[in-house]
């Protein structure tokens, strides 16, 4: 009984898309308002992107507040940038500007004890110039130059939210090196687009599915969203967590167990402490989790600090 226990634990804990596992989520901006977090969360939501900036300058005014309130209620949130490669194309430091601004307004929510999923690269908009080719050449090197700050300064890479045209369409192959965010409207989370509506990408962990959502503690419309995957996948999305590292100082040790005997049957938000598998319960399996991992060592994100440019 016990070796079939290990074996179930071990299924839930690996368990892929291909099982058709999957966490519900949304996508917000200034547009939703004031949102009742906690009243998101009892609709079943479980994780949330929301838009921090736009451009060289823009800061959606319910960015932070969105993050707070996501957070305390325990939804895995992460913030996303809408990029404008049509702003500036003759200035060769366009993407960095976008992307320095970008950090600038997220990088204090990283490192911290609330868990934030990595950031995104919102691409809804080509640079005009009315060429499929040169727009498409353009704006992969545009993206690039901005994934590449993002990591610089951050310690990881940006997803890439597009929807299937521009998927298909206007990246080069290489861009498919981060992962996709998918818009595909199909009006109904059980209706996943086809693989080839990814593009040049094989995989999609993240899928928008509508922009006329409805969900409890938000007035009107809401992007719905959905991760292909459990809890657990979900979390490999946030940067500096690690499956067993309860106190997350980078090493899987007794300290970790300590952790784990003190707060065994807790309620948590999903994810804090020592919840390793997002249930938002220290449980039995956080244990098989510490045990799994037991010994290893991770080296954090390097975050860097740069200075603005003036140009």
């Amino acid at each position: 009984m016990q070796r079939a226990i290990m074996f179930l634990i071990t299924v839930v804990l690996t368990a892929s898309p291909a099982l058709a596992v999957q966490q519900e989520g949304i996508d917000v901006s200034k547009w939703q308002k004031s949102i009742d977090w906690k009243a998101v969360k009892q609709a079943g939501i479980k994780f949330a992107f929301t838009k921090a900036t736009e451009g060289n300058a823009f800061v959606d005014p319910h960015f932070a507040e969105n993050m707070k309130g996501a957070a305390a209620v325990g939804i895995l949130i992460g913030p996303y940038h809408f990029a404008r490669p049509d702003n500036d194309r003759d200035n060769l430091q366009d993407a960095a500007k976008e992307a320095d601004h970008f950090v600038d307004t997220i990088q204090a929510y990283y490192g911290g004890t609330s868990l934030v999923m990595r950031p995104v690269i919102d691409i809804e908009k080509l640079p005009g110039f009315g060429k499929k080719a040169e727009d498409k050449a353009f704006l992969s090197q545009w993206t690039h130059q901005f994934a590449e700050v993002v990591n610089k300064r951050l310690g990881f890479y940006p997803l890439i939210y597009a929807n299937s045209n521009y998927a298909k369409n206007y990246f080069d192959n290489d861009i498919a090196r981060y992962e996709l965010w998918l818009a595909n409207w199909t009006l109904d989370a059980n209706k996943q687009p086809g693989k080839s509506e990814n593009g040049i990408w094989k995989q999609r962990p993240f899928w928008q599915y509508t922009s006329h959502g409805q969900v409890h503690g938000i007035g009107g419309r809401v992007d719905r969203d959905v991760f292909n995957g459990t809890m657990f996948e979900l979390a490999q999305f946030v940067p500096g967590f690690y499956p067993g590292d309860f106190d997350r100082n980078g090493r899987v040790d007794d300290r970790d167990k300590g952790l784990w005997n003190k707060t065994k049957g807790q309620a948590v938000n999903p994810g804090i402490g020592a919840d390793s598998d997002l249930s938002g319960t220290v449980d039995a399996a956080d244990l098989e989790i510490w045990k799994a991992n037991r010994g290893k060592t991770y080296v954090k994100p390097q975050r860097r600090a740069v200075a603005r440019r003036n140009s």
